[in-house]
């Protein structure tokens, strides 16, 4: 069912566990396939990259599925797969929000899904740190979001948004870039 679903859709949904696959799929949400855990390889990009036009990640969102959508993405931007996340919050997984709320608020959320870095800005509260050097500090570990992208466009795009995140200019952001670049 998931196969023509997610071929129907154009759109595949990873989840974590199979008891959340199994949960969306009696919710009617066909279009979802579960990974073993969090480890979701680059096999399983390109495989399922190669036959839809997005991939949408949906992890427990505790720091173990936070840290596999955040390499998840890293993997499908480095092979120009696009990809986005989906954040359930308060720590529910997908099975858990879909018995609590229902399949119409979690196609709901579906539909809130956010880029890589929107997630690792949310993800990391980089938006709620007052202290400046502590803000750019943790703006800094999400450059290797920016890396994996193989667009110039994307990156510069990503980049800008930082810039208004840390409330500064954009070619500074962009210097600091280049800089850790030149530093790896």
């Amino acid at each position: 069912k998931a196969r023509m679903a997610v071929r129907d859709k154009k759109a595949v949904l990873i989840v974590e566990g199979y008891t959340d696959a199994i949960t969306a799929h009696q919710h009617g949400i066909q279009n979802c396939v579960a990974v073993a855990g969090t480890a979701i390889t680059n096999y399983h990009i390109k495989k399922l990259g190669s036959s839809v036009e997005e991939i949408v990640i949906c992890q427990d969102a505790d720091s173990a599925g936070i840290k596999s959508a955040r390499e998840a993405s890293k993997t499908a931007l480095s092979i120009g797969v696009p990809i986005s996340v989906m954040m359930l919050g308060n720590g529910t997984d997908p099975a858990e929000y879909l018995h609590t709320n229902g399949p119409d608020e979690f196609k709901a959320k579906s539909r809130e899904r956010m880029s890589p870095l929107e997630f690792m800005i949310q993800a990391s509260g980089l938006e709620k740190i007052e202290r400046e050097d502590l803000r750019y500090s943790r703006a800094e570990d999400l450059f290797d979001i920016i890396d994996a992208t193989y667009s110039i466009s994307l990156k510069s795009m990503w980049l800008k948004r930082m810039s208004e995140v840390l409330e500064v200019d954009p070619e500074c952001m962009f210097r600091d870039y280049n800089n850790h670049l030149k530093s790896l």
